[in-house]
């Protein structure tokens, strides 16, 4: 199966794997007295490997937020897709807007399985 290295997740066989992965963001409603700031999510899985000498954006969402004056918010992004992989690719992940992750194992999980 798996392993894990430098917080990557190793391919062990080459073939076709499904790759998914999720992230929820939330915050609270923003103050009468304070101007609200957009906030920028992203998400993205990246593969890095020894075809390519960079990680290669393979699932990317991306997210303006509006903080409402009464309403706390919550976003989810999820994605997932059929890649072909080669023995030794790692695929990691790359999140903007930590601050406002759901930090729990069913809002925010990332992974991989042979087709």
């Amino acid at each position: 199966g798996f392993s894990l290295s430098n917080n990557s997740l190793l391919v062990p066989t080459s073939g076709i794997y499904f790759v998914y992965s999720q992230v929820v963001f939330s915050g609270k409603a923003y103050s009468p007295k304070a101007t609200p700031t957009p906030l920028y999510l992203a998400h993205e899985v990246q593969l890095f490997s020894s075809q390519y000498p960079f990680h290669v954006p393979l699932l990317s969402s991306q997210k303006m937020v509006y903080p409402g004056l009464q309403e706390p918010w919550l976003h989810s992004m999820y994605h997932g897709a059929a890649f072909q992989l080669t023995q030794g690719d790692q695929l990691s992940t790359h999140t903007d807007g930590i601050p406002h992750l759901v930090l729990s194992p069913s809002t925010v999980f990332f992974g991989a399985f042979a087709l």
